[in-house]
């Protein structure tokens, strides 16, 4: 049977979210949220101390109040939610691994590629691990993706590259 042209799949939350706790770890700390408000309640007075300088100029108070304070846990919660929520896309083809996350993608090309390794210690939870001379990359393997398929596609895509399946 000749393997697909590409597989491609979006990456399960077992495996993507652990790594995000890790990231997010620093934000879990209760003084940054605490700092946060207070350079929100600084911008208030600022904005306050502006409308008593200028009084001809007209301020929607309430606006300005709600944007500074709401503002910063915004701006920093809204993409944490985002990433939190939506999975990396992985898509292996002849051109080589490929793994999106919202506007970024990062390629590992077929040429460049050293090793790949279907880590199969946990059968329910499947692996991808792909190196180059630069950087190695873990991803997990969706249940819909049939492992012996991803595998054939890898041999054929990268061929270069030493194609290992590990299963202790």
């Amino acid at each position: 049977m000749k393997p697909r042209k590409e597989i491609s799949w979006w990456e399960p939350h077992w495996s993507f979210r652990p790594k995000l706790e890790k990231e997010f770890a620093p934000f879990r700390n209760p003084w940054l949220w605490v700092r946060l408000e207070l350079v929100g309640v600084a911008l208030v007075g600022f904005l306050f101390w502006l409308a008593w300088r200028f009084p001809e100029i007209e301020w929607p108070k309430s606006r300005l109040i709600a944007g500074a304070l709401l503002g910063p846990i915004l701006l920093l919660g809204a993409p944490m939610l985002l990433l939190w929520w939506l999975p990396p896309f992985i898509a292996v083809s002849r051109k080589g691994v490929m793994v999106m996350q919202g506007k970024h993608a990062q390629w590992y090309l077929a040429e460049k590629v050293r090793v790949v390794q279907l880590l199969l210690q946990v059968p329910e939870h499947p692996l991808l691990r792909v190196s180059t001379n630069a950087v190695t990359g873990t991803y997990g393997i969706a249940a819909k993706v049939s492992v012996a398929d991803l595998e054939a596609l890898i041999q054929e895509a990268v061929p270069g590259a030493k194609c290992e399946r590990v299963t202790t």
